[in-house]
């Protein structure tokens, strides 16, 4: 069981690695994408892990802090505010789902009809 388990772990890291790299390589993501942190969260099968994360200092320009928290930790900020923006239902156009001309509804229902026949099982 245990070499089951080093040799799952390698094989994730070692993509985990190898994707990271090709993403550092990647001239336009290098040269367009100002990122500020990367987040790694290493997890097991019942959702217990660690977080590791890399990210710029605001404070000290081009300084990096490496921080690793468990998961409970990093997911039970007791203080967090999630914001969340409504969108007023009269601001936003909604297109009717069945289409407006009542000639699509009877097309849409010939085209169910067909495909009905079409799959009906061939057994007598």
């Amino acid at each position: 069981m245990k070499k089951k388990t080093i040799a799952r772990n390698y094989k994730i890291l070692h993509e985990a690695a190898t994707t990271l790299a090709a993403l550092r390589d990647k001239t336009e993501l290098r040269n367009e994408m100002p990122i500020e942190q990367i987040q790694v969260h290493l997890v097991d099968g019942s959702g217990d892990g660690i977080v590791l994360c890399l990210e710029y200092d605001e404070v000290v320009n081009g300084e990096l802090n490496k921080t690793f928290h468990s998961m409970e930790e990093y997911y039970a900020e007791e203080d967090a505010v999630i914001e969340v923006e409504l969108e007023n239902a009269a601001d936003r156009e909604v297109e009717d789902y069945w289409g407006e001309d009542e000639s699509e509804d009877e097309e849409f229902e010939e085209f169910v009809n067909r495909e009905r026949r079409r799959r009906e099982p061939l057994l007598n």
